[in-house]
């Protein structure tokens, strides 16, 4: 995948503000006491265990969150260095260049 394209699927699944809150909700650091599973989420931010995995499934492919299997639980938390990574990229990218 090129840079365009993994920036294209970033940003795209940061454009939905269901995202945006299940992102301001978990833990940014892999900290197990902190992080969140789906079944919690649900609990925490409302709506159906599917449609939270569907948002999971969409943060998780863009990079954004990792995850630790726990018995027979997956607990999540934001990769703040991927995010970072991938923010830095695109200002390097788009918005320091000069014309």
């Amino acid at each position: 995948m090129d840079l365009k394209e993994e920036q294209g699927r970033y940003f795209k699944a940061l454009s939905d503000p269901f995202r945006l809150k299940i992102i301001e909700l978990l833990p940014k650091n892999k900290r197990i006491e902190d992080m969140f599973n789906v079944n919690e989420l649900v609990e925490e931010l409302g709506g159906s265990q599917p449609n939270m995995s569907h948002h999971l499934g969409v943060l998780k492919s863009a990079g954004i969150l990792k995850y630790e299997k726990i018995c027979n639980s997956t607990y999540f938390y934001v990769d703040t260095e991927r995010c970072k990574g991938v923010m830095e990229q695109f200002i390097k990218h788009y918005l320091t260049k000069t014309s």
